[in-house]
């Protein structure tokens, strides 16, 4: 289609228009529907001409950083990730180092200005201590949150009881409760777990904490500091119930901890 032909055989008409006598080259109420039928056509000519030539932006993850519909789930996403970072105290950086994503892209995933694979989202979770679910999940209230006694996630079961304090997700910090029947332990063996500081104090009874094969008698109010990769193990060595809490720092369960699954982690 000539437009600069047509451009000026209008312009040529409009100036005859104007002068006396002159024949209007075509009814006045026909003009502007033909003019409008052009603008229009040479519109949808460009946009079609920029969709199938711009490229899409791409980021070094192969995840396209185009708006989509999704936008305002993209962002409520990353606000979650970014909140469970910052109460980790984790920087873009370590973040990445421990979830093996560039700390580009997770700075674009926070701003939901992009869209992570599953793949990604399950090292970043994993990473952060916590679940997809619980990254979805977004029903989650601000502010102070409280685990009551009855509600306690209790991850072994029997004689040798564990029960979980710390509020999912976990951020840079695990509590758990331990009870134990006379004579019973954590394990036949000592164990170890990542290389966090760990404390335990007894709370009720007398236990036996063996660390390195040391062992310690501790009572009701003492405390004892180790780190987690040493070799320790927990025996209850009065005559009745003993219970101990376990503090951990930083976060050494795995992201599916919590569960009705039971665990000799501490």
């Amino acid at each position: 289609m000539k437009f600069s032909s047509s451009t000026s055989r209008l312009k040529q008409q409009s100036r005859l228009a104007g002068k006396p006598g002159a024949i209007a080259p075509f009814p006045p109420a026909q003009e502007p529907k033909r003019t409008s039928a052009h603008f229009n056509l040479l519109l949808l000519t460009l946009n079609l001409r920029y969709r199938h030539s711009a490229p899409k932006p791409v980021t070094s993850e192969g995840m396209s950083t185009q708006k989509r519909n999704s936008g305002d789930e993209d962002a409520q996403l990353g606000a979650r990730i970014r909140e469970i970072r910052k109460l980790r105290r984790l920087s873009l950086t370590q973040l990445g180092e421990m979830s093996g994503v560039s700390a580009s892209f997770l700075s674009q995933l926070e701003r939901g200005t992009c869209r992570a694979s599953f793949g990604t989202l399950r090292d970043v979770t994993e990473a952060l201590g916590t679940t997809l679910a619980e990254l979805f999940n977004s029903d989650q209230p601000p502010g102070p949150r409280i685990v009551r006694h009855g509600e306690r996630p209790q991850l072994i079961h029997g004689g040798a009881r564990k029960y979980m304090l710390s509020p999912r997700p976990l951020s840079h910090i695990e509590m758990f409760a331990g009870e134990f029947d006379p004579g019973e332990s954590t394990g036949n063996e000592p164990y170890n777990h990542g290389d966090s500081q760990e404390f335990l104090t007894v709370i009720r009874g007398s236990v036996d904490v063996q660390v390195d094969g040391r062992s310690h008698l501790l009572d009701a109010g003492d405390t004892i500091e180790y780190r987690s990769s040493q070799l320790h193990r927990t025996v209850n060595v009065g005559d009745g119930v003993a219970e101990v809490h376990w503090i951990v720092s930083p976060v050494t369960v795995p992201s599916t901890t919590g569960s009705s699954e039971g665990t000799n982690d501490d």
